[in-house]
């Protein structure tokens, strides 16, 4: 099964990059979409079909051609037009039959597509992206829960419009380049607003509440290493969800070295969102702050 590709992490510098296009960088599930005939899938990073969980999802009248691959996020808009993944949660690990009905005609979600790398069952992964989003503008049409990513060729001024109105930032792409599945490459640069990162929990500690701070950890050099805590940011809700989640998983010693006494430790499943200043000489985050829980990243996309 192909894998999507991945983009690196770079900074507002890069929006001034020759000859490269940027793309709104969307805020939600990653999929894959498969057309075959008169039937589709989606499936998620993790490799599950989720088509199930958007009923919603009924174009594939627009969409012309037999057999596609389409690589794509799925996403709630709010009221000013930016995709929110904290919208997207209510929608995102739905199994309930009844919840997915009701939710798909209250919280309808959109597909937002930005390559194509199958068409009538020939790849295209070797086609600079330029001439696959050709193909991709001439193989599918617009509705509202269909569309085609934003793009310019300005990164500074889509930068700026998307970020006033609340936008993470954009992807900077060379259209040049071949798409490489599975790989994080050059070739698709990620540019936010403000220096987040995607970090697993490793424990927690209970100084004021049941839920004081949480530990995390990412990679470096693919080995696992604590960056610090995060002791704001989440509001009561969020609290009392990601308690739950952690009771359910506490063992007995940490998986990794460095982490407080006064921890409790949890096994390395869970992954949140958090936004911080910079990352320190010894690798830690500085004033970090709780953004969001993550359920469509691996642990292994969780790197310093």
């Amino acid at each position: 099964m192909t894998e999507p590709m991945l983009a690196k992490l770079g900074n507002e510098k890069d929006l001034t990059l020759k000859g490269f296009t940027f793309e709104e960088k969307l805020d939600g599930t990653r999929a894959l979409f498969h057309k075959t005939n008169s039937s589709f899938k989606l499936i998620n990073r993790r490799g599950n079909d989720i088509t199930h969980r958007y009923p919603e999802f009924n174009f594939l009248k627009n969409i012309k051609a037999d057999s596609c691959l389409l690589d794509g996020e799925i996403v709630i808009f709010n009221e000013k037009g930016i995709s929110e993944f904290n919208l997207l949660q209510h929608r995102d690990l739905l199994e309930d039959k009844t919840l997915i009905q009701e939710r798909s005609k209250s919280m309808p979600a959109a597909y937002v597509v930005f390559d194509i790398l199958k068409l009538n069952e020939k790849s295209l992964i070797s086609l600079p992206q330029k001439e696959r989003f050709k193909i991709l503008k001439k193989t599918i049409s617009k509705s509202s829960r269909f569309k085609i990513v934003t793009s310019s060729k300005n990164g500074k001024s889509l930068f700026k419009k998307l970020t006033s109105k609340g936008g993470e930032g954009v992807i900077a792409k060379n259209p040049e380049e071949k798409y490489h599945p599975g790989k994080r490459r050059n070739a698709w640069i990620k540019i936010k607003k403000s220096d987040t990162i995607d970090g697993i929990v490793v424990g927690y500690t209970q100084e004021k509440r049941k839920l004081s701070t949480l530990l995390l950890a990412a990679y470096s050099n693919s080995k696992l290493r604590y960056i610090g805590k995060v002791g704001t940011g989440f509001s009561e809700k969020e609290q009392s969800e990601i308690y739950k989640k952690l009771k359910s998983i506490e063992i007995d010693k940490p998986k990794i070295e460095g982490l407080p006494k006064s921890a409790i430790f949890v096994k390395p499943k869970i992954i949140i969102e958090a936004k911080y200043l910079e990352i320190t000489k010894d690798k830690k985050m500085r004033a970090p702050v709780f953004v969001k829980l993550r359920t469509d990243k691996k642990l292994k996309d969780c790197i310093i």
